[in-house]
């Protein structure tokens, strides 16, 4: 491995149950059904700005409201998430030593996500991690999300990294590990979301969680 890029919801931070809360929540509001399961099922792996879109179609916004609807749901998720990372942070210990351990041994580093940087810029420097990363690259930095690979091509582009780069990716969607087959780069899968059925399909490797225990496969 000479660099590894990080997904951010539900993998660098555990917080796929905090997300759930907030879009059901939102939804509800809206007068729209969603269930967590659906939420799953449906949205895990998109981007938010692709999901508030979603939501408020469903709701009835028309096209010619749903920019400005999107922007305004789009600071409605941000806060409500912000504020419950605040009592919880939900990037723990173990993926908070793994990044820095990779850092100390001088392997560029970056997050890639369909998040949005007010959501994860305050999180990742909460825990210390922001100054660790080389690129961060959010749903304002991309044209297409994923499983489009754009984000990812963009990452390794602003990493200065070399053609032909080994490039490990942490994914816990199906749209994450599309993207990185797609980038050419080598998918890991984190269990949550992810099955055992999910991975053996597309062959990666599947683990529990982001640990220092990782860098025996990552490093050999």
């Amino acid at each position: 491995m000479d660099a590894a890029i990080f997904d951010f919801n539900g993998t660098l931070s555990d917080d796929e149950g905090v997300l759930t809360a907030v879009f059901t929540s939102m939804a509800a509001e809206l007068g729209v059904p969603l269930t967590g399961a659906e939420y799953a099922a449906s949205f895990l792996g998109r981007s938010d700005k692709e999901i508030c879109a979603e939501l408020l179609r469903r709701a009835g916004v028309g096209p010619d409201r749903l920019p400005s609807r999107v922007s305004q749901l789009l600071v409605r998720l941000a806060d409500s998430y912000n504020a419950a990372v605040a009592v919880e942070p939900t990037i723990g210990p173990g993926a908070c030593a793994l990044v820095r351990e990779l850092h100390r041994r001088g392997k560029p580093l970056a997050v890639v996500t369909g998040a949005s940087r007010t959501t994860v810029l305050p999180a990742l420097t909460s825990v210390g991690l922001l100054e660790l990363f080389g690129a961060v690259v959010t749903e304002e930095d991309v044209t297409v999300g994923k499983p489009d690979p754009e984000g990812l091509l963009l990452a390794v582009r602003m990493l200065g990294l070399p053609e032909g780069a080994r490039v490990v990716v942490f994914e816990d969607s199906v749209p994450g590990l599309d993207a990185a087959q797609a980038a050419g780069m080598t998918p890991v899968g984190v269990r949550g979301s992810l099955s055992e059925a999910v991975a053996a399909k597309r062959g990666i490797r599947l683990v529990d969680a982001l640990d220092p225990r990782l860098l025996d496969l990552l490093l050999g």
